[in-house]
């Protein structure tokens, strides 16, 4: 698919800024790091269902997330959100059974019916399970240990004006875990405040940033990267004020969006660049990789290309998007490894930097001490995506490492006598289209033998296990009672922590989604799929407005978002009503809604126009109920994860947030009070205003908190440690990044 972006904001160059393009970086092949699959050829089919061939999600989807402190992974299927333990995953791997084409059955503890979603994220904390719905936008927040009680019902919900959601970053420090950074396919960032349950207001409204194709946070949370639709990249504080301006790639040629971003350290970026079209109509664009370097304290920009590790001779899902997971600081000389995936390869690949060097055929000073792309040199350590029973390549939907084995892995070393490693392994967890699981273990040679461990590991007290699974434990953040509050700002103040103007919202508009008001013009990025069998195209594509066109969203003439909307007319799947919806007679500021149907009105009754919850601004707007209302059931379920470890209750990730004074509110805040009103029939906090959703009712969408249950079925796991809990205070090193959704750079 072709990509024009009419009017680019700038040319790729950064006024004042000082390039230099450097030597190109070293590929080597080393027998010193590689992956062992974790039961041979043995595959899992993690999904109930595979996503469609004629329907796949678009390639910026991330439908895979692991909680290594908890011991939980989350996958998306095309109508299935799935739940479970990676202990039961990787016994699943081991034990014996049948299996067609390599692929084992599989049975999750829990699994939770939803429309297609385009993103799966958990909190940097593992309190919250956030997904973002893939037609109409919106996100559904989950209380994980109200989901590991048996509760399939979202905490709460957050529109996002009927636009889909192109990324979903969790703030990676665990003291600012309610923080989530949203990428719009309409280009615009935007910050979800969790705890306010509202988006927050910058210094130049809830828009922190035009035109922005990826996002990436700094190690501790207090800044973030946008790389941007003209091949730049800007360097930012959650407030939206910039800090720094960087340029395009001098070899970069012709028009090149930044695809993926990473931030390595203080002034060290990798950035992915990928044209907007491709010169083979059946193969996916080249993309090119650079590793930024930024003299300390000046606009002096060095690039150095790197190596494709993952080029994109596999399925065409244009234009590619990246999957970058990170172990840092392996002991004892891999100072950083990078493993990437693609959606247009069938490759797993690797970017490392050791202070020894991991080949012997180069000289050791151009190898070691700088980054290299580098691939195992035997074979069967090689990592990739399996093939389908027809023997063609399927595309990652998700990538995550799991640190949360506490076995020793035997025969880690091909060619050595060793019979087990000393330490647990980092896992390598890959999902495929196709709902196929994959899994190695990542082995690092020098480390095996010198018996050291990675510091991340949950078995090595790297990873915070923060609460209890299952049995009469309560969440902290689940029992923490009333309505939420203003707490310190965890960045040192400012306009950051402020709720959204009461003006991007409106009191008792639904919270998750609705038709979006912005007109009927298709988003900068992709147009609106007519049928199912489009919704790949209509997700990968960015359209042909630029991303750096002014949005609807921070123009300032006619209407307050412009006089022509350009950002979507679909209604969100969580924005249906079973209620009609009255419309405040007050001209609406932010456009005409069109009357879309939620194609998943039917799940909770009478197919109604939603409203978007930007809607009636100061006008009545009663508030839908959710189709997800009577989904769990009318009495609560037994949890699925009933006495799976230590019965301590958790102690909340928001501690130590602003010392003596009032603890912070919970985004779950009353979620473990009964009720007998169904959730929604008192007003819900609209999409960026400072109504409170859902008040102090208790539980969310009808159904009563669960906490306390206790499966039936469920055995005491023979692992199962008493949980550990930590809060960290804001500024601190927080853990070890494992994911592209948070980097371990400083600042």
């Amino acid at each position: 698919m072709a990509f024009s972006f009419a009017n680019p904001a700038g040319t790729g160059s950064v006024t004042g800024a000082q390039t230099n393009t450097g030597p190109d970086l070293e590929l080597i092949e080393t027998e010193g790091l590689g992956f062992l699959s974790i039961a041979g050829d043995t595959k899992l089919r993690l999904l109930p269902s595979p996503w469609p061939n004629d329907a796949l999600p678009p390639p910026t989807v991330s439908l895979f997330a692991v909680a290594s402190g908890k011991g939980l992974i989350a996958a998306a299927g095309p109508d299935t959100l799935v739940i479970a333990t990676t202990e039961s995953v990787r016994r699943a791997f081991a034990a014996e059974g049948p299996k067609a084409n390599n692929v084992k059955a599989f049975t999750p503890q829990a699994t939770l019916p939803i429309p297609r979603v385009s993103q799966v994220a958990f909190s940097s904390d593992e309190s919250s399970l956030v997904i973002a719905a893939e037609t109409g936008g919106g996100l559904a927040v989950y209380d994980v240990q109200s989901i590991m009680q048996g509760n399939k019902e979202p905490a709460f919900q957050l529109g996002t004006n009927g636009i889909a959601v192109r990324a979903l970053i969790p703030n990676p420090a665990t003291d600012a875990a309610h923080f989530f950074s949203i990428v719009l396919t309409g280009g615009q960032l935007m910050l979800a405040n969790l705890k306010e349950r509202q988006l927050v207001n910058g210094a130049n409204g809830p828009v922190l940033k035009e035109g922005v194709s990826c996002i990436a946070w700094s190690n501790r949370g207090k800044q973030l990267v946008a790389g941007l639709g003209n091949g730049t990249a800007y360097q930012m504080d959650p407030q939206g004020v910039g800090k720094a301006d960087i340029p395009k790639p001098p070899q970069v040629e012709g028009e090149q969006h930044v695809s993926s971003i990473f931030w390595l350290a203080n002034d060290d970026f990798l950035v992915i660049h990928t044209p907007m079209s491709s010169t083979e109509p059946d193969r996916a664009p080249d993309s090119t990789y650079n590793l930024v370097h930024r003299e300390k304290g000046t606009s002096n920009y060095s690039f150095h290309k790197l190596q494709d590790p993952c080029p994109p001779f596999g399925m065409n899902r244009s234009p590619p998007h990246h999957f970058i997971c990170r172990l840092k600081d392996f002991p004892p000389s891999l100072d950083d490894m990078l493993i990437i995936s693609s959606t247009a390869s069938p490759d797993v690949g690797l970017f490392t930097r050791s202070g020894t060097p991991l080949a012997s055929n180069l000289p050791a000073d151009q190898i070691s001490n700088t980054y290299t792309t580098t691939t195992p040199a035997i074979d069967s350590r090689r990592a990739g995506l399996p093939v389908t029973e027809e023997m063609t390549d399927t595309s990652p939907i998700g990538m995550a490492l799991d640190l949360s084995s506490k076995e020793k892995v035997p025969r880690p070393i091909q060619g050595n006598d060793l019979e087990e490693t000393s330490t647990p392994l980092p896992a390598l967890m890959l999902l495929n289209n196709e709902g196929v699981l994959s899994s190695w273990w990542v082995v690092y040679s020098q480390s095996v033998m010198s018996n050291t461990a990675y510091p991340g590991l949950v078995a090595t007290g790297g990873a915070r296990q923060v609460t209890a699974f299952g049995g009469s434990a309560s969440s902290a953040l689940s029992s923490s009672l009333g309505n939420p509050t203003p707490v310190p700002n965890a960045f040192g103040g400012g306009a950051f922590a402020k709720p959204a103007a009461p003006s991007f919202g409106s009191a008792g508009a639904p919270g998750f989604g609705g038709a979006s008001l912005l007109g009927g013009k298709p988003s900068p990025w992709s147009t609106p799929a007519a049928t199912a069998n489009s919704a790949q195209a209509a997700g990968a594509a960015f359209g042909r407005p630029s991303f750096g066109v002014s949005s609807p969203l921070a123009a300032s003439s006619g209407n307050a978002f412009g006089a022509v909307g350009g950002l979507g007319n679909r209604a969100s799947p969580w924005a249906s009503s079973t209620s009609s919806q009255q419309a405040s007679n007050t001209t609406n500021p932010f456009g005409r809604a069109p009357a879309a149907a939620s194609p998943f009105a039917k799940l909770g009754g009478e197919n109604k126009p939603a409203v978007s919850p930007f809607a009636s601004l100061g006008g009545e707007n009663k508030p839908p109920a959710s189709p997800f209302a009577n989904m769990g059931g009318s009495t609560p379920a037994a949890s699925p994860f009933a006495g799976l470890g230590s019965t301590q209750p958790a102690a909340s990730p928001f501690a130590g947030l602003g010392a003596n004074k009032a603890p912070p509110s919970s985004p779950f805040a009353g979620l473990g009070q009964q009720t007998s009103k169904p959730f929604g029939t008192t007003p819900q906090q609209s999409f960026g205003s400072t109504v409170d959703l859902g008040s102090s009712i208790g539980g969310s969408f009808g159904a009563p908190s669960t906490i306390g249950s206790r499966s039936p079925w469920a055995t005491p796991s023979a692992n199962a440690t008493p949980a550990q809990g930590s809060a960290s205070m804001f500024g601190k090193p927080s853990l070890p990044s494992t994911s592209h959704r948070g980097s371990l750079a400083l600042g």
